[in-house]
């Protein structure tokens, strides 16, 4: 049952996250391999949680993951995408708001060994190769393991490239991109109630003892963990 696969002890999203793009000189982007679910190529991102505002909490992901200080801030774009995380829904149900920046940096990367793994600078050329491979995974072309082995762009993180004018994507590519992000990586490719709790159902709530109520009717998740949680996070902080 749902009140059983969901739990009550499992940590709740709040819905809101931060994604930071930081360049270099040659218009090279610092990304990394995602170490925690889901997996894929992604800048500093995280929930906004108890950092403060979305500020705060952009400057606090970038010292978390890379160890760099965040010298200064630019918005590049916001918006709400259907992405699943690792945690319960939350009051909006599976999704979150986000807010992305431009930073400028300094200190001496260091890395997350827990978050991240293969930091490196790619290319705009680079990460469109990348961008393809997610859009391939997408369509079923790449198994959940190859795609987990090499990844590509992080689903999420795809229509952000595209709006930060870094790589192209046609609208149906990006719409199956982001029915990747909703369902969460190792689920069924077919669309699903939970795919997107807000459109199928509109709002959801979460009851005290860890129900999932939308609709009028309680939702039942697959692909999570026996106590609640999604693959990878017990006791983690992660977007």
């Amino acid at each position: 049952m749902a009140s059983q696969l969901l739990g009550s002890t499992a940590k709740r999203c709040d819905n809101r996250s931060v994604g930071v793009l930081i360049t270099d000189p040659a218009g090279r982007l610092l990304m990394f391999d995602r170490n925690t679910f889901p997996p894929g190529v992604a800048g500093a991102a995280g929930h906004i949680d108890g950092h403060g505002d979305e500020f705060d909490a952009a400057r606090a992901e970038v010292s978390e993951e890379l160890g760099l200080t965040v010298t200064s801030l630019s918005p590049v774009c916001s918006g709400w995408r259907d992405n699943r995380c690792r945690r319960l829904p939350g009051a909006e149900g599976i999704g979150h708001y986000w807010h992305i920046y431009r930073a400028e940096v300094t200190g001496t990367l260091t890395p997350s060994a827990r978050e991240t793994r293969n930091v490196r600078w790619l290319t705009p050329a680079d990460l469109q190769t990348l961008t393809a491979r997610t859009a391939a995974y997408a369509r079923g072309q790449i198994t959940n393991a190859q795609f987990a082995e090499a990844p590509g762009v992080e689903p999420v993180w795809v229509a952000w490239l595209v709006a930060a004018g870094v790589v192209n994507a046609t609208r149906g590519d990006l719409d199956n991109i982001d029915r990747a992000a909703a369902r969460g990586h190792g689920m069924d490719r077919k669309d699903s109630p939970v795919t997107s709790v807000r459109n199928h159902y509109g709002p959801a709530e979460i009851t005290a003892d860890g129900k999932v109520i939308a609709g009028g009717k309680q939702v039942s998740f697959t692909g999570v963990n026996a106590d609640g949680s999604f693959p990878g996070e017990h006791g983690e902080e992660d977007q």
